[in-house]
C-alpha cells in the first residue's frame, strides 16, 4: 500500500501550501492539524525509536521536521535520521511522542502549553499534529509487528 494512496482514505486534500504554521499577525493557528499530520505521512517524518538506548521510554517515536534537509540530527542523542526533503524550511526541530501510562506525550510547544492549561490533556487525545501522525500511522500499520 503506497502512502499516497492511504493518505486518500483520510480525504487528504495536500499540497506543499497548506501546512499549519502559527500566524503571528492573527495570533492563532492556521490550517489544521490533521492537513498537517498528513505531510508527516506524506514526507515518512514519523519514526519509531524506542528499541534504541538513547532513548528513555520503550516506546518512542520521533517526528522528523519538514524542510529541504535530507539528514537531520537529533542533539540530544547525536543521532542521524535520512529524510524525505520537503520544498520549503518550515522547521527544523525533531520532537519526540512517548507512551506514558495515561497515553502519548509530545515535547512539543502546543501539546506542553495544553498540558498546563486548566483542564489539561485529554487522555488518548490528538492534542498535537504529531501526535495525530502517530495515530494515522498505527492506523496504516507503518511500524510492523512494534508493539508499545
Amino acid at each position: 500500500m503506497s502512502v499516497q494512496a492511504s493518505l486518500a482514505d483520510f480525504g487528504a486534500d495536500l499540497h506543499r501550501g497548506n501546512v499549519q504554521f502559527y500566524s503571528k499577525h492573527a495570533k492563532e493557528l492556521k490550517e489544521t492539524h490533521n492537513k498537517k499530520a498528513l505531510l508527516f505521512l506524506e514526507y515518512d517524518c514519523v519514526r519509531y525509536v524506542g528499541d534504541d538506548n538513547e532513548y528513555s521510554a520503550r516506546a518512542s517515536f520521533v517526528v522528523l521536521p519538514l524542510n529541504s534537509s535530507t539528514v537531520v540530527m537529533d542533539m540530544d542523542t547525536g543521532r542521524e535520521f535520512v529524510k524525505v526533503p520537503y520544498s520549503k524550511d518550515y522547521n527544523s526541530t525533531i520532537y519526540t511522542i512517548t507512551r506514558r501510562k495515561e497515553g502519548f506525550e509530545c515535547n512539543c510547544q502546543g501539546w506542553q502549553t495544553r498540558a498546563k492549561r486548566e483542564g489539561g490533556i485529554i487522555n488518548d487525545g490528538c492534542m498535537c499534529s504529531h501526535t495525530l501522525a502517530l495515530f494515522y500511522c498505527f492506523k496504516l500499520k507503518r511500524f510492523g509487528g512494534v508493539r508499545t
